[in-house]
């Protein structure tokens, strides 16, 4: 970013880093510099949150991302083999049908034999996410030997 004091960081200051950025992005980039600034104000870093007052980007509401094909699935199982941290993100999601934002959250804590159990970032209450799916050939518990 820059070196610069807290102090002096001013909203034009911010609307400059915006305006580098797009839709999301921007809107992402906004929450940070909130965050920062409601954390600076909080802890007397400074006296007013520059970020107050900076309007997010009007984005157009989408479907999301589109899902997975079986054919999408075996794709990236061949590009990315079995151990790779790239295989191991997708597992976890692909096999029990988990959220992204769900499935980093899975662990030896929300895992049993059959079944996966967590608290989804979105909701209140534990969810149950049913039997787990067979994973590929290879891919085991690590304590299952």
């Amino acid at each position: 970013m820059g070196q610069a004091k807290l102090g002096d960081l001013r909203r034009q200051h911010i609307e400059a880093d915006l305006a580098k950025l797009t839709g999301h992005v921007a809107n992402n980039r906004l929450m940070t510099w909130h965050g920062i600034c409601g954390w600076a104000k909080a802890t007397r870093a400074i006296s007013a949150d520059p970020s107050d007052g900076v309007a997010k980007r009007m984005v157009k509401n989408s479907d999301g991302f589109a899902p997975w094909t079986q054919a999408d699935i075996q794709k990236f199982r061949q590009a990315w083999a079995i151990g790779t941290p790239q295989r191991l993100a997708m597992e976890p999601a692909c096999c029990t049908a988990a959220r992204a934002s769900d499935s980093v959250r899975l662990g030896p804590g929300t895992v049993t034999k059959k079944r996966v159990a967590h608290l989804p970032a979105a909701e209140d209450r534990r969810r149950d996410f049913g039997a787990i799916q067979p994973s590929p050939a290879g891919i085991r518990r690590r304590d299952a030997g």
